[in-house]
């Protein structure tokens, strides 16, 4: 069977993704009976922990096409939502929403995640998270 994309292109693009991204997650910081714990929103909080895995990835951040960003503040973060696009080089299934992404010291909280059809690429939405 032959592919469409290459094996070597993603190497050879490598000016595409200039910025490196690491996936964290809560799923260290649970109580005794396994749940997250949760701020009074009922939103997981705690210290995050660097996925294994998905640590120094190739990526790139786009803004896709939007003028329209709304800030919610909350007592212990800001939330602006305006969306961003997270182009990864390479197949990372096991990205989900529960995870934030971190992007040359900012973090976005992952919102979706999508794969191309040849499974060489990951795209991730994301929304800016501030404290």
């Amino acid at each position: 069977m032959s592919t469409l994309v290459h094996p070597q292109m993603l190497a050879a693009l490598a000016d595409f993704y200039p910025s490196l991204c690491t996936f964290q997650d809560r799923s260290a910081d649970v109580d005794m009976f396994g749940a997250p714990h949760v701020n009074a929103y009922g939103v997981p909080d705690g210290v995050l922990a660097d996925v294994a895995g998905l640590i120094g990835l190739a990526c790139s951040v786009n803004r896709p096409p939007s003028n329209q960003a709304q800030e919610v503040r909350l007592p212990d973060k800001t939330v602006v939502r305006a969306p961003h696009r997270i182009a990864l080089a390479g197949y990372y299934p096991t990205i989900t929403t529960a995870m934030v992404a971190v992007v040359g010291g900012i973090t976005y909280n992952v919102l979706s995640v999508a794969h191309d059809a040849q499974g060489a690429s990951t795209w991730v939405l994301v929304e800016l998270v501030t404290t």
